[in-house]
């Protein structure tokens, strides 16, 4: 059983266009979906009042499972019927004082998130395989594995990694690169953008913090003029290493 919305649905056919495969459309906040709040017991018992739809054949609403009003409607239908739609399949669900403490520590988080997707022209998680080949990753003396549950790469001494990112002709666009705070090491490298050295990054020592950071590199226009996408590469200086580099997007 799932529950689905019709709206926001940009590329849902997918063409041959090189990124025609990848979902579009914007994120949601995770309190605007349907939570199931209460004791354990009183939501079994909330859902073993679902109610079926009149001619609808394996289709029902749960009124009593939701204390958010604006899923009082909402209704409960096969999978198989749930194509060419958002969809979701599993809620979360817990006591209204753990939901509570959840939007008390997740709610800005939440916020920046979506602030930051809507900004976002293109994206790439290294070291994941797919989104690599979707952005035609290059590599020379390059590693990639995870850390605190996030996936990275970098590169050796004498060797580099490159990616294309899409621009869809879009100036004034920054790299907002995501790094390890705690790296020791020889770690200077350079980035360029279609082979024109935009910035130079020494990570080892440089927070000396166990949590991830977010930097921001301003790419000048005229390395973005009238180009539909543009190649992203990091070099490791002698003797150093490049990275670890775990995300980087590209954003206005």
């Amino acid at each position: 059983m799932g529950s689905k919305v019709n709206g926001d649905l940009p590329g849902l056919v997918a063409d041959d266009h090189r990124w025609g495969h990848i979902a579009h459309g914007s994120l949601v906040s995770l309190f605007d979906t349907p939570a199931l709040i209460g004791e354990r017991a009183a939501l079994i018992r909330s859902l073993n009042q679902a109610r079926p739809v009149e001619n609808e054949p394996l289709h029902f609403e749960v009124p009593a499972a939701f204390v958010d009003k604006r899923f009082g409607q909402l209704t409960l239908q096969p999978f198989y019927e749930i194509h060419d739609s958002r969809y979701m399949m599993y809620w979360l669900a817990m006591t209204g004082e753990e939901f509570n403490t959840l939007q008390a520590e997740k709610k800005e988080e939440e916020r920046l998130k979506l602030e930051l997707d809507k900004r976002t022209v293109d994206a790439v998680k290294l070291g994941e395989q797919q989104p690599e080949v979707d952005h035609r990753l290059k590599e020379e003396k390059s590693s990639r594995g995870v850390h605190n549950g996030q996936s990275w790469r970098d590169a050796e001494s004498g060797g580099y990694f490159s990616f294309e990112l899409q621009t869809e002709q879009k100036e004034n666009l920054s790299l907002l690169i995501t790094y390890w705070g705690y790296e020791s090491g020889n770690r200077d490298f350079d980035i360029l953008v279609d082979d024109q050295l935009i910035a130079t990054e020494k990570l080892g020592g440089k927070w000396d913090q166990s949590k991830f950071f977010d930097v921001d590199y301003h790419i000048p226009n005229e390395l973005l003029r009238d180009k539909d996408m543009i190649t992203v590469k990091f070099v490791p200086h002698q003797g150093n290493g490049a990275g670890r580099v775990f995300h980087v997007r590209l954003v206005e």
